[in-house]
């Protein structure tokens, strides 16, 4: 028989009981974002938040619109050349898409309520929510 830690959590964050109530009144169960950081967040000035987040939309929708117009060659330029997705490479992915795509008629690729999150650590990586 396994046998768990007290608090394990399989990869979720574990808050104890006091914290969860003190902060239960600024959670949304579903859509309040928590980031975690080793160190403190680095607040910047909205207008420069406020051009980082036009330029990752701009990159965004550039990718949708790619998509949606069955344009692999431009919809797989947004994919890194060390791009995975745990299972296949980025040429392999390439192929997988390509495949895919090109056996649709059309596509459409509409996304709603988009969030962009950077990483404390890793202010280059984007988490993209919608």
């Amino acid at each position: 028989m396994d046998s768990r830690p007290l608090l394990d959590s399989d990869g979720c964050v574990v808050v104890d009981n006091d914290t969860l109530v003190a902060l239960a009144a600024y959670i949304t169960t579903g859509q309040t974002h928590i980031i975690l950081a080793d160190s403190p967040l680095q607040w910047v000035p909205a207008s420069d938040a406020s051009e980082r987040g036009q330029s990752l939309a701009t990159a965004f929708n550039g990718w949708r619109e790619a998509w949606s117009a069955r344009n692999n060659p431009q919809y797989l330029s947004y994919y890194a050349d060390d791009f995975s997705d745990f299972s296949r490479n980025r040429q392999q992915w390439a192929d997988y898409k390509s495949r895919v795509n090109n056996s649709k008629r059309w596509i459409d690729v509409n996304a709603t309520e988009v969030s962009f999150f950077a990483d404390p650590a890793h202010p280059e990586l984007v988490t993209v929510r919608y």
